[in-house]
């Protein structure tokens, strides 16, 4: 009995052994997760720095040229019970401030040919963020076919409600 109890005192004790080990690996971990958290920062700090002196160049390129307004117009839309109307008020931006006093003579014809293609809107062609943008694409070439040699840069909302 007294060389059982000299064995279980010179032999050391196993259980430390795992918990070293996970010690180990949890240290490990932290510090690779650690080190991706770092590159990701890294990376996402230097795309917008990149991408605001890439921007910067052309936003400043871009100059806004003279604006031509067009007072709000109300339309009955193609409706069945025609119940609905859409009032909207226009700014067009011309190309050529030199030509801006052509533009204005054509003020009436321009408005006329906004209201007929409006009223053949219906209700669904007006709602919703991508159909107004699609009314300003397609307005502009209908304004560019009235006053003709691609004058008009776009077409600018200043209100619109549907009702």
């Amino acid at each position: 009995m007294a060389e059982e109890k000299q064995d279980t005192e010179e032999s050391p004790p196993r259980g430390g052994g795992k918990s070293t080990l996970i010690i180990v690996l949890v240290v490990t971990n932290l510090l690779v997760v650690a080190g991706a958290a770092a590159a990701v920062v890294m990376t996402m700090g230097s795309q917008p720095a990149a991408t605001a002196e890439a921007d910067a160049p052309a936003g400043a390129a871009r100059e806004i040229g003279p604006l031509l307004e067009l007072s709000a117009l109300v339309v009955n839309l193609e409706d069945p019970n025609g119940t609905h109307f859409l009032r909207a008020g226009f700014q067009m931006e011309i190309r050529d401030a030199e030509r801006l006093a052509e533009v204005e003579t054509r003020l009436i014809p321009l408005r006329s040919a906004i209201l007929l293609y409006l009223s053949g809107k219906s209700m669904d062609e007006v709602v919703g963020q991508d159909n107004r943008v699609v009314i300003l694409e397609e307005l502009t070439e209908l304004m560019n076919e009235q006053v003709g040699d691609d004058l008009v840069r776009a077409v600018y909302f200043t209100e619109f409600v549907v009702q």
